[in-house]
């Protein structure tokens, strides 16, 4: 009867075990683990009683506890798995040495001969202990080593601009938006702001007051193309061409041997307002012609401009394999000409933004935007 209940007593302790928080402690009081397991759980959690009380150490140690000590006599090895919260601190190679002394130190004489290991979240600690801390460089892990940058064209390049920065975010691509913007509110039956009014002023309008004028501009001053998801132009009005269009708001003239893809990869402004499943760049064809060091094609997009004033330029293309590095694409406005070249390896679909440039009403020679086939590739 006595070996029944002994047996009863071990089979609940362990169901207790495997379904609650494990807690070392109450195993080791219990005596469920070894002697050589206890005195190992006894001096690793006094070295963490030490440090929890150090005013200097970084307060994860509060939160950390012992997970699993597994002892191989065979091997002479200890190792020690904490919580993850000893992951938090900031590791480096002095206080990392210092951890495994303290460890040392207090597993006595007894474990003296033994390599110990301290583990957190499946990495020893050592491990976590960032590159760029690491003296010798030869211990550095090769899976964080950042992969070098094969440098491309970017995406939009002015071909004869008045500075080139050779630093800085010269090539960089970076995307920006100035907050939310307008949404569907169907409980209400209208468009409305995503953030609150707050001190006569909305979160969606204000930060536009600065990143359009200023943020924008520097960015791009210091050779960055910049992308934004959010309509940067401010201009009220404005004007889509798109060859597939039956009512076409200006001109376009073909020159030359362009090719129609047919395959529906292309832009096709179709009819706004758009539904969730409208997809006007994959809702037209695109146009094409075999690259050459000399134009031999050209097209020619004449918007018919409602007013004069400030427009932004954007483009948008297929990106297909073989597309061109360096397309040539030329903006006439009413401050004179401005040529850019394109890297259609990259981008393409989304509105590829060129410039804000200064037009004069109508359709007018000094106001629209030429391609030709011209490329060094």
């Amino acid at each position: 009867m006595y070996k029944k209940s002994r047996i009863l007593f071990v089979f609940l302790l362990s169901l207790i075990v495997s379904c609650a928080v494990f807690r070392p402690q109450q195993i080791v009081e219990e005596g469920v683990v070894d002697k050589p397991t206890r005195r190992a759980y006894e001096a690793t959690e006094h070295v963490l009683e030490h440090l929890r009380e150090e005013p200097e150490m970084p307060r994860f140690f509060d939160y950390t506890h012992i997970d699993t000590i597994l002892i191989d006599h065979e091997k002479l090895a200890v190792k020690l798995l904490f919580s993850p919260r000893l992951g938090d601190i900031p590791w480096r190679e002095d206080n990392v040495s210092l951890f495994y002394e303290m460890l040392h130190d207090s597993l006595g004489n007894e474990f003296k001969n033994y390599k110990l290991t301290a583990v957190t979240r499946n990495e020893p600690v050592e491990n976590l202990i960032p590159n760029v801390f690491r003296a010798d460089t030869s211990q550095w892990d090769s899976s964080r080593v950042a992969v070098p940058v094969v440098p491309v064209p970017a995406i939009v390049r002015p071909l004869n601009p008045l500075n080139v920065p050779i630093q800085g975010l010269h090539n960089r691509h970076i995307g920006l938006w100035q907050s939310h913007g307008w949404y569907y509110e169907a409980s209400l039956n209208r468009w409305e702001w995503q953030r609150a009014r707050v001190f006569q002023t909305v979160e969606d309008l204000f930060p536009a007051a600065f990143i359009l004028p200023y943020l924008v501009p520097m960015l791009e001053n210091a050779g960055a193309n910049v992308f934004m998801p959010r309509e940067r132009d401010i201009q009220t009005h404005e004007v889509v061409l798109d060859q597939e269009s039956e009512n076409q708001p200006g001109e376009i003239i073909f020159y030359g041997d362009w090719r129609i893809s047919g395959d529906s990869t292309g832009f096709g402004i179709g009819t706004p307002p758009y539904s969730d499943n409208d997809r006007p760049f994959r809702n037209g064809n695109y146009q094409y012609a075999q690259a050459q060091s000399k134009a031999s094609v050209v097209a020619e997009f004449i918007p018919d401009i409602p007013a004069a004033g400030r427009y932004a330029v954007t483009i948008a293309y297929a990106k297909i394999d073989s597309g061109v590095t360096d397309a040539r694409v030329k903006v006439l406005h009413r401050g004179g000409k401005s040529e850019f070249l394109v890297n259609q390896q990259i981008g393409g679909r989304p509105w590829v933004y060129l410039g804000t440039f200064e037009f004069v009403a109508g359709k007018h020679p000094d106001g629209q935007v030429v391609i030709s086939n011209t490329s060094a590739d």
